[in-house]
């Protein structure tokens, strides 16, 4: 049985040129190869009420490969 990789980004842990544009100020701080292990990860968030919606767009803002979400709470969308 063949593996499903349909939901990896890049699979070859490349940086694109579109990569390499939106973070090029966070690469000057923490380097190229600490930015591709950014891509490599998974982090897994437990709560996304306070503070915990702001964080999840900070951590795909900073280039997380994979956010997994849990929230036990009833999810609302403002009307």
């Amino acid at each position: 049985m063949e593996k499903n990789t349909s939901y990896l980004v890049n699979a070859n842990n490349n940086l694109s040129s579109e990569e390499l544009e939106r973070y090029q100020r966070q690469i000057l701080v923490i380097g190229e190869k600490n930015q591709k292990k950014l891509k490599e990860k998974t982090v897994v968030q437990v709560g996304t009420g306070g503070l915990g919606g702001p964080l999840s767009l900070y951590l795909i803002a900073a280039g997380i490969g994979h956010l997994v979400l849990f929230e036990d709470d009833v999810v609302s969308y403002p009307i």
